[in-house]
């Protein structure tokens, strides 16, 4: 698997010169600094293509609880997601109790999301769709993170959908002979 990376110059506004340095891996940005100099800027690349610094080494008993804490951590680390405190907090009320955090992620299959959708949507909190699919996309990035540094063979979340709730209607209506 390998990475790119470049060093551009760029001078600011006040006339001050810097050095972007950017890495892309997969398509995906992980490395986008400023540096003052050109040696401090191709530094910071090489430094990471020597050390994969970015990720963290699997461990022995990898479960979807572990994956998905270390996922969240990395997305913090990185600084790229805006919201989350949102994800933690959602990780945490909706996801870290369920049965599918405690399965290793070798043996997650898709019956296993199902089950753990329906298991969110049909629990006694009851919560909102859009809370389920929330919680739902939380899992599917993070398998989608291990798919990426190669854990697993594929993403068994792809194309889970969350059910849509039934409602009752509102109005009754009458017949004519009623």
């Amino acid at each position: 698997m390998r990475r790119k990376g470049s060093v551009d110059k760029m001078k600011l506004a006040d006339g001050t010169v810097v050095y972007r340095a950017r890495l892309h891996r997969k398509g995906r940005k992980i490395l986008d600094v400023r540096m003052p100099s050109l040696a401090l800027a191709e530094q910071a690349i090489e430094l990471i293509l020597n050390e994969d610094v970015l990720a963290p080494a699997p461990r022995k008993k990898l479960t979807m609880g572990t994956l998905l804490e270390d996922w969240l951590n990395l997305r913090e680390e990185q600084g790229l997601v805006r919201g989350i405190s949102k994800e933690w907090s959602c990780y945490r009320s909706n996801v870290a109790g369920s049965q599918l955090m405690e399965r290793p992620v070798k043996s997650v299959s898709r019956k296993h999301v199902k089950a753990f959708v329906m298991e969110l949507f049909l629990s006694s909190k009851s919560p909102s769709p859009q809370t389920v699919k929330h919680a739902l996309r939380l899992v599917r990035g993070a398998l989608e993170w291990a798919l990426d540094e190669e854990w697993i063979k594929a993403n068994p979340a792809t194309g889970v959908k969350v059910p849509k709730r039934q409602t009752e209607p509102a109005w009754t209506f009458l017949s004519n002979a009623e």
